[in-house]
């Protein structure tokens, strides 16, 4: 949406040609180009529209995922996972075998849930009740490895998956993250709701490409 300025005219928005910006590109152009400057920046924002939404049909996670993945095994101590987290600044590491094979995720709620005494399904959930009964649980023998905390199977996709589509599937399944695998199911690397984000170029609406009057 355009913004009015103080004098009550709208600023341009981020995609929006003005008729300066027209003028000097015409300029550019050797020889006689009969075309207004209205007509020129219609051309512009339709073949602007169609190259976006061609970049977006063709962008995969491939495209935006980071390759050297910070990950743990199955048998990582839950201290050193979450020392790891937090030495790194991340808020979930997926889990391999031996065979660097995708089984697991551990995410921060995964860790919170050995503070909490009760079943709860959100961060805060957990932290509010640990703060209602005034004291953080302690995790049981049964939960010291990665292993016993961690998410499985793993949500994954494939280094072909459309980021629209890890975009519906975060959604779906209410993650931040996914591993990316090959057809074996050993990684090959992570998206994380970050990077979604760093694609929301991308996510520009028709309105931003309409004529303007």
């Amino acid at each position: 949406m355009n913004k009015e300025n103080h004098q009550g005219k709208r600023s341009p928005g981020p995609w929006e040609l003005t008729d300066e910006d027209v003028m000097e590109a015409l300029e550019e152009i050797p020889g006689y180009v009969d075309i207004t400057p209205t007509d020129f920046k219609k051309v512009f924002h339709l073949a602007l529209r169609h190259a976006v939404r061609r970049l977006r049909r063709f962008l995969r996670a491939s495209d935006i995922m980071t390759r050297d993945v910070i990950a743990v095994t199955a048998t990582t101590p839950v201290l050193d996972v979450a020392e790891l987290m937090a030495k790194e600044g991340i808020s979930g590491v997926p889990v391999l075998d031996a065979q660097k094979k995708v089984v697991g995720v551990i995410s921060e709620k995964d860790l919170l849930r050995l503070l909490s005494a009760q079943e709860a399904s959100t961060a805060m959930q957990i932290i509010a009740q640990s703060l209602r009964f005034g004291s953080f649980k302690t995790a049981p023998p049964a939960a010291e490895k990665a292993g016993d905390v961690m998410t499985s199977p793993a949500v994954t996709v494939r280094e072909d998956t459309p980021v629209q589509d890890i975009r519906n599937l975060f959604s779906l399944k209410k993650i931040n993250r996914a591993p990316v695998v090959d057809e074996e199911g050993q990684i090959l690397g992570i998206v994380s709701r970050d990077d979604i984000v760093r694609t929301s170029v991308f996510d520009l609406n028709d309105e931003e490409f309409s004529e303007r009057g």
